[in-house]
């Protein structure tokens, strides 16, 4: 976060700045108190982008900047379930653009940046969430899922950076926040 406090620090699946307040609450001290009782963290005028919106950890993301007042470009596979994310998002006052389709697709990770920096003008945040994972032993693997798990896992994270590295460049400033699991390895 820079040490204004306008932008985040990511931790786990909760937002939490220099105030240290998140979702789940204040940070606590060791007695159970509270460190700093200060307001939650603002991002209107704030772009951001989250990939794998539709469920999980990008879901929470998603939802906890619209209830910051952030723009956001959210995406995922699955279209009625992102739907859903964006109409909560708006209730909770973002401006929501979904997009749905495959990140394993590079046309369409070029696409989303190039949506956001249409609509909002510029990219403040992006949250690189969206990842698969096979259940299978390696050697049940064919090389078109390993290819289509390295696509998703990593291609596309490494060229949605690239996609928005130059607006944050020539805005001054930008964060990029890369979720990886377990669950992802091949």
């Amino acid at each position: 976060a820079r040490g204004d406090g306008t932008l985040p620090a990511y931790s786990g699946v909760t937002l939490a700045g220099q105030d240290g307040w998140s979702r789940a609450g204040p940070r606590l001290d060791p007695s159970g108190r509270a460190l700093r009782d200060a307001p939650r963290m603002d991002y209107r005028q704030r772009v951001v982008i989250v990939t794998g919106a539709s469920s999980g950890i990008g879901r929470r993301v998603a939802l906890d900047f619209a209830a910051r007042g952030a723009s956001l470009v959210v995406s995922a596979r699955r279209g009625d379930r992102l739907g859903e994310v964006a109409r909560e998002c708006t209730a909770r006052g973002g401006v929501v653009e979904a997009m749905t389709g495959d990140v394993g697709e590079r046309r369409f990770v070029e696409e989303m940046a190039a949506r956001a920096l249409a609509r909002f003008g510029r990219v403040d945040v992006l949250v690189n969430n969206a990842g698969i994972s096979k259940h299978k032993q390696v050697y049940h693997l064919t090389a078109d899922e390993v290819d289509y798990v390295l696509r998703v896992n990593f291609l596309a994270p490494a060229y949605l950076t690239l996609a928005v590295l130059p607006a944050m460049l020539r805005q001054g400033e930008g964060y990029v926040v890369n979720i990886s699991s377990a669950a992802g390895k091949i």
